[in-house]
Order: C-alpha cells, then sequence, then structure tokens
C-alpha cells in the first residue's frame, strides 16, 4: 500500500498568508469615507482598483470590452457605468433615500515615457475615487448607507470634523450601515 504524502506544515502556512495577503488587499481598497459638515452636506469617497471595478461593472451588464489603455479611456468607460454606480451606493436619512451627485476620478501615477498610461504608483495600478455629494433634509436625525459595490467586507468611516466626531463600522457585503447621528445645524 503506498503511502500518501501530507503538505508540509511549511506550504500550508505559505497558503494562509497568500489567502490573507489577498483578503486584506480587497479590504484595503473598500473603505468608505463619509463626512458630515454643520451646513447639512455631506460626502462620501471611496477608491478601488480601476480596472477590476469595470469589469464588474461590465460584467453585470453581460459586456466584455477590450481593456482601456490609457486612463482617459478607461474613465470615458466608466462614465458609462455612471448610472449603475449612482444605483450601488444607497443613501438614507431617517430612512428615505435621497439623491446625490457623483464625481469619477481615476488616479495614479503617470508613466513618464507615455503620457496617460495606467500605470499607477503601485503594483495595483490606477484607481477609480468615487465621491458622492448631497445635502441631508431638514431636521434629518440618522444617516445610513448601503453599498452594493464591493466584494467582501469594508469598513465605513463616519465622521463630523467640525465636532471631532468619528466612527468605523465593518460591514458584509449588501449589509446596510447601522444608524449614524447626522449634526445638527
Amino acid at each position: 500500500m503506498a503511502k500518501r504524502k501530507c503538505p508540509s506544515n511549511r506550504m500550508v502556512f505559505v497558503g494562509f498568508l497568500v489567502a490573507g495577503a489577498l483578503l486584506g488587499h480587497e479590504i484595503d481598497h473598500r473603505t468608505v469615507r463619509v463626512s458630515f459638515a454643520n451646513d447639512s452636506t455631506y460626502q462620501i469617497e471611496t477608491r478601488a482598483p480601476a480596472l477590476p471595478t469595470l469589469r464588474r461593472l461590465e460584467l453585470l451588464d453581460r459586456q466584455r470590452l477590450p481593456t482601456p489603455t490609457t486612463r482617459d479611456a478607461l474613465l470615458r468607460r466608466l462614465e458609462t457605468q455612471r448610472p449603475r454606480l449612482v444605483d450601488l451606493m444607497e443613501v438614507r436619512f431617517d430612512g428615505v433615500a435621497v439623491e446625490k451627485e457623483l464625481t469619477l476620478e481615476v488616479v495614479g501615477a503617470v508613466d513618464h515615457d507615455r503620457s496617460n498610461s495606467l500605470q499607477g504608483a503601485d503594483h495595483h495600478g490606477a484607481e477609480v475615487v468615487l465621491r458622492f455629494t448631497g445635502i441631508a433634509p431638514d431636521g434629518a436625525e440618522e444617516f445610513t448607507l448601503l453599498y452594493g459595490l464591493p466584494t467582501t467586507s469594508y469598513r465605513l468611516i463616519l465622521g463630523v470634523p467640525d465636532q471631532g466626531r468619528t466612527e468605523t463600522q465593518w460591514l458584509d457585503v449588501s449589509t446596510a450601515s447601522r444608524p449614524f447621528a447626522v449634526p445638527r445645524r
């Protein structure tokens, strides 16, 4: 009877390290920051690797288009996904969804030899920055957010800079945040 070889403890350990690094990478790029000002305005900002974000959005439309080769081309393609991006960031005050504006930006260091290349400052390449802005309704007391783009848990950081108040929540995919008290005017 042949003896079965078991993977060495070293190989198992390396496997856990690699899996942990991949999971950590996803979480790191899925931080959502919400900032409230005393004038009832708010801003929501998140960053994500640009090409994987574009591919995920296009797959939702059952599209598979050629990879954009410049930052401008990538931004144009992401702009076509604007309605979906707005829908995926659900903002509520006192349980009622509100309208918001979206600004898209693609960032990353430009390769000096090729203007507008997608080479980023690190090995992750270009990132897409999504900024949502809006105004809290008069008398609103609580804010909640549901972000439908991440594929794994993400960190939500809520803050009121003028009051020095910050709260961090870890959210699972398709889970709404706990209510956050809106600053009074």
